[in-house]
């Protein structure tokens, strides 16, 4: 799998695409409100320059200047500019995103990190900043820095867990840490009264669409049982460059139905904030989540509604033909995992030129 991930290329983005910006929706302190969204064009997430190649479904890494010769002050620069035209009057929350962990110093040096949570931090209207870290960042020093330099800003910390299944999380998506990593990182963040939310990815490559389902719902529970406040299902979407790309452009792959969207929600405990992801900032996403031609648009508004308004029976009324198709795939019944890998790559190999 290794040889065919590492046959991508990575591609340098255009620093003004990872410096821009969006405005989105979003739930703070429990109403309707806005955040924005700004990328930091960081040289990439560590995990793809190691030999392991990154995630399975990640476009990120092309997201990162591989060539990046912006220096220190330079991206802190850019990075308040940035912020200083940006109006947070009625946008409380700030999003910092990466192309891959916020808290590692091989993306983000202390110094920087700081620098930018400082600027960030002293911005008129900006209540709360949110970032995104693998749960091996999350470490004792980082955690007591936070707290020390920024005693009076709400943090909230995005694990990336994406399954609380070891086997799916190594083979379907090439995250190499084990739960007790994570487990770790959480016991840090409640101990120091960080609040922090978790990734969980609807239908890693390799799942079927009813064992997609079970496990997002078995890792939200378990999200939500390990103390986080909020828990992010992230349907999978096609970003290129990818090996999940390349498996969707052999039909090899499909992305999740919106219905099992609604189904992983109706499952879930009430009482917990449940965030739908799949409207995706950056990078360019190819295929997302859907159904039919004729429900794809109504069911994806009513999915965001429910993100603002957090009440299920929004989908009472929701139908479609379609549905009963999604139904039968429920039914149908798989080869053993690692088996039916075996399966799907010999198929890939057998129609890949050379």
């Amino acid at each position: 799998m290794q040889s065919r991930c590492g046959s991508l290329q990575c591609q340098d983005l255009d620093e003004k695409q990872l410096s821009s910006f969006e405005i989105l929706p979003c739930l703070y302190q429990g109403k309707m409100s806005k955040r924005i969204v700004l990328a930091l064009p960081t040289p990439g997430c560590s995990l793809f320059r190691r030999l392991q190649g990154g995630c399975l479904h990640c476009g990120l890494f092309a997201d990162g200047i591989i060539n990046n010769s912006t220096g220190k002050k330079e991206l802190i620069s850019q990075f308040a500019e940035k912020l200083n035209r940006l109006d947070f009057s009625d946008c409380p929350v700030l999003c910092i995103y990466t192309p891959g962990s916020f808290l590692d110093n091989k993306e983000l040096d202390t110094d920087i990190r700081n620098n930018i949570l400082l600027l960030a931090a002293k911005k008129k209207g900006v209540r709360k900043i949110i970032f995104e870290s693998l749960p091996r960042y999350i470490t004792l020093k980082k955690i007591r820095d936070l707290k020390t330099l920024f005693p009076h800003l709400e943090i909230e910390i995005a694990v990336g867990l994406d399954t609380r299944n070891d086997l799916i999380r190594s083979v379907c998506i090439n995250k190499n840490f084990s739960l007790k990593t994570f487990e770790k990182a959480c016991c840090l963040l409640k101990d120091n009264e960080i609040p922090w939310s978790a990734f969980a990815l609807l239908k890693p490559p390799f799942l079927t669409e009813l064992e997609a389902i079970t496990d997002a719902i078995q890792t939200a529970q378990y999200i939500f049982e390990s103390g986080a406040e909020a828990v992010s299902i992230e349907p999978m979407a096609i970003q290129e460059h990818t090996f999940t790309w390349m498996l969707f452009q052999k039909t090899l792959y499909r992305p999740p139905w919106l219905w099992s969207i609604i189904e992983v929600i109706k499952n879930l405990p009430p009482g917990f904030e449940v965030r739908i992801g799949g409207m995706v900032v950056y990078p360019k996403t190819i295929q997302s989540a859907y159904n039919c031609s004729l429900c794809t648009r109504e069911v994806w508004q009513k999915i965001q509604e429910f993100n603002l308004v957090q009440d299920r029976n929004i989908f009472n009324n929701l139908d479609c033909d379609c549905k009963k198709k999604w139904a039968d795939e429920l039914q149908t019944a798989g080869n053993p995992l690692l088996e039916r890998i075996n399966i799907i790559l010999q198929d890939f190999d057998e129609t890949s030129p050379g």
